[in-house]
C-alpha cells in the first residue's frame, strides 16, 4: 500500500551526546515506514543549500521525495536531547498537497499542507489541531500527540476530557503519549491504556516521530485496532532509540520487548541525588528535574526541597529518600553525599540509576555490583530512573 508522508526535513544537531544529521519528522517517518515494509514517499520543503544532501540521504533510504522550495535551511540545536531545542532564524516555503491511500502528516514550521486519502494520521507538532483537520479530507483520521500538546490544543487539563474533545472533532482514534508511562488511546468505544517499552539506551530526539510512523504502519497499513497500533508504535519507538532511523530495519524489533503494564493512578517519585555547589552543578540538577517531571513522575530534589544547609539537612534528605521509589544519582565528581545516598538506597531496596561520563570506571564497581544501572548519557539515565520508579511503585 502506498504511504505518503508530508513533513519537515531539518538539520538536527546535539551537543551531548554529539550528533549531527539531516532528518526531521518527515524524512524520519518515511524512512521508518519504508523499513517496516510500506511503499513510502515523502513530500516536503527544501532550500537550495540542503537539496543535495536530502537527495543523497533519501536515495540511501530508498525513499522517493517530492519537494517545494523554502527560503533557508532549518536547524534544531539541542544542548542535550532532554533540553528544548533552539531553532535560530526563520524560513518560509510553498504549500504542499499530499494524496494517497494513506497519508501521514506532521505539522511543519515553514508551510501549510493539505491531505486527501482513505486513512490519514496527523501528528500536529506545533501546529494547531483544528487548523490541520480543516485541511484534511479522509473518511478515517487518527491523531497522535503527547499529553502536553493534548492539554494545550484541547484546552482541558484532564486527558479524558481532552480525548473526548478530539473525538468530537471527527477523529476516529486519538493516541496520547505520556512519556515514560506509555499513553492512552481514545476511540468512540472508550479509553484504553498502553505501556512504554523500556530500553537501556534512550534517544528522545525523533522518538515521537518513530511512534507516529509505527502507529501509522499498524493502524493505516495493516488495519490493526488503535490500541494494538499504539502498542506496536511503542516497540518501534524503542527500537528507534536503540538503532536510530539510519540503522533501523524490521529485524530490530526482535531486540525490544512488549510494552510494560500501564501505571494507572500512581505517582511515583524519583530522588534526584547530586552535588549543587556551583552554577554548572545546579543547572544540571534543574535540567534533570524538569525532564523527569515532563516524563510524568514526581521528583524529590534536595536542591529544591531543602536547599543548602549544615548537618541538619541529612535527616531531611533521608526522609525524602525514604518516600521515593527510585534514585537518579549524578556521580561525576564523586560527591560524598551522593555516593552515601546511593548506598543508603541500595540497602533500602530502592533501585538506583546513575549518570557517569565514564560508566565503566572502576570507581563505580560497588554500584554496578549491587545492581545499580550506571549510564553515560543524561537521556538514558533520566528515562531509566523514571521507569525504575514506575516499576517499583507498581510492585507495592
Amino acid at each position: 500500500m502506498d504511504v505518503t508522508v508530508v513533513g519537515g526535513v531539518y538539520d538536527e544537531v546535539c551537543v551531548d551526546p554529539a550528533a549531527h544529521r539531516l532528518m526531521g519528522s518527515g524524512l524520519r517517518a518515511a524512512r521508518l515506514l519504508h523499513a517496516l515494509g510500506a511503499d513510502a514517499s515523502l513530500a516536503t520543503c527544501v532550500d537550495e543549500a540542503t537539496a543535495p544532501e536530502l537527495g543523497a540521504v533519501a536515495a540511501a533510504f530508498e525513499v522517493p521525495v517530492s519537494t517545494t522550495p523554502r527560503t533557508a535551511p532549518v536547524r534544531y540545536l539541542y544542548e542535550t536531547p532532554v533540553h528544548p531545542a533552539i531553532r535560530p532564524g526563520s524560513t518560509g516555503g510553498g504549500p504542499i498537497a499530499a494524496d494517497g491511500d494513506v497519508v501521514v502528516g506532521f505539522g511543519m514550521i515553514e508551510t501549510e499542507w493539505t491531505a486527501r486519502g482513505d486513512r490519514v494520521v496527523i501528528d500536529p507538532q506545533h501546529s494547531e489541531v483544528a487548523d490541520l483537520l480543516g485541511r484534511v479530507s479522509a473518511p478515517h483520521r487518527a491523531l497522535v500527540l503527547n499529553e502536553h500538546e493534548a492539554r494545550r490544543f484541547a484546552g482541558h487539563g484532564d486527558l479524558r476530557s481532552a480525548a473526548r474533545h478530539f473525538l468530537e472533532l471527527g477523529i476516529e482514534a486519538v493516541a496520547i503519549k505520556r512519556g515514560a508511562r506509555g499513553g492512552l488511546v481514545a476511540t468512540a468505544s472508550g479509553l484504553s491504556a498502553f505501556g512504554a517499552v523500556p530500553t537501556r539506551r534512550v534517544d528522545p530526539i525523533g522518538s515521537g516521530d518513530a511512534f507516529t510512523a509505527g502507529f501509522a504502519h499498524a493502524w493505516a497499513v495493516e488495519a490493526a485496532e488503535p490500541l494494538e497500533a499504539a502498542r506496536f508504535a511503542s516497540r518501534v519507538a524503542a527500537a528507534h532509540s536503540l538503532e536510530g532511523a539510519a540503522g533501523f530495519n524490521a529485524d530490530v524489533l526482535a531486540n525490544v520487548g512488549e510494552p510494560t503494564a500501564y501505571p494507572q493512578d500512581s505517582m511515583p517519585s524519583v530522588y534526584l541525588a547530586g552535588p549543587f555547589f556551583n552554577v554548572a552543578q545546579r543547572m544540571l540538577i534543574r535540567v534533570a528535574r524538569r525532564a523527569l517531571l515532563h516524563l510524568g513522575v514526581e521528583v524529590f530534589s534536595p536542591l529544591h526541597e531543602i536547599g543548602h544547609g549544615g548537618d541538619e539537612v541529612a535527616e531531611l534528605d533521608i526522609a525524602g529518600l525514604e518516600r521515593c521509589t527510585s534514585v537518579l544519582a549524578i556521580l561525576d565528581g564523586a560527591d560524598s553525599g551522593t555516593v552515601f545516598e546511593t548506598g543508603w538506597a541500595t540497602r533500602a531496596n530502592i533501585p538506583v540509576v546513575a549518570l557517569a561520563e565514564n560508566a565503566d570506571d572502576h570507581a563505580w564497581t560497588m554500584l554496578r555490583g549491587t545492581e545499580a544501572l550506571v549510564l553515560p548519557d543524561l537521556s538514558s539515565a533520566i528515562y531509566n530512573a523514571a521507569w525504575a520508579a514506575l516499576g517499583r511503585d507498581a510492585e507495592k
